[in-house]
């Protein structure tokens, strides 16, 4: 079975004077919801197989550049690749480019997830939104990435974001939030929360790998039985 996962990033500006930009990073299942942290399950039988979360990003301010990195812990899942999303907007292309994104050989980290604009590369700009193919209207928000892992055992794994090396391009001040739970960090501060290879306590998400629930259903009915009827011994 395989499952489809989107993991969300939320820019919010407050238009106001002397208001920064609000950034979330979270994840959700497939549709988009509203913040969260993502829970994401899987059963047993779908060991070997793959699956994948999309990174989306919803902005009121234009961003142009985009870099950040994925990291996974616990033994669930392994993951194995990423694409940066580069569609035609007009006669551009959002990005101009990116550095290619690398997975580690442990399977548990992959970086950088990254695209820049230089004009007239329109990068992610609500003014030319709805001529971009991968803006999605129903959660104003932009497909920027897929994450491909594969699932490869049972328990939990847990997922990070950090920031890229290359940061996130905007030219207003900007509070930053991964997931759900810690709080923000100024990226123009200077206390070095909002920097590059900066992560919060809180994973991003969990992805979790369970019994087949048939077989764990079968025992409790078959202890069921034989605790009712018990067992006759004959000698």
């Amino acid at each position: 079975m395989r499952q489809r996962l989107i993991l969300s990033v939320v820019a919010t500006c407050l238009m106001c004077v002397g208001a920064n930009a609000d950034v979330i990073i979270y994840a959700t299942s497939n549709p988009p919801a509203p913040p969260s942290n993502l829970d994401a399950v899987h059963s047993a039988a779908d060991i070997g197989s793959g699956s994948f979360f999309d990174v989306f990003i919803r902005t009121d301010v234009a961003l142009n550049g985009v870099a950040i990195d994925v990291a996974a812990t616990g033994p669930a899942i392994k993951l194995t690749g990423a694409t940066v999303f580069n569609p035609l907007n007009g006669a551009n292309a959002r990005w101009n480019g990116g550095q290619l994104p690398v997975v580690a050989g442990s399977g548990l980290s992959i970086s950088p997830v990254e695209g820049y604009a230089l004009a007239p590369n329109p990068g992610l700009n609500p003014a030319n939104a709805n001529t971009d193919p991968h803006y999605i209207a129903g959660v104003n928000a932009y497909r920027f990435a897929r994450i491909n892992y594969d699932i490869v055992g049972l328990g939990e794994s847990f997922i990070k974001f950090s920031i890229g090396g290359n940061e996130i391009g905007t030219v207003l001040d900007t509070n930053i939030r991964r997931g759900v739970g810690d709080p923000p960090c100024d990226f123009f501060s200077i206390d070095g929360s909002c920097i590059y290879g900066y992560t919060n306590e809180i994973p991003e998400g969990r992805i979790a790998v369970i019994p087949e629930p048939t077989t764990v259903g079968f025992t409790a009915v078959f202890v069921l039985v034989m605790g009712t009827f018990g067992w006759r011994r004959h000698d």
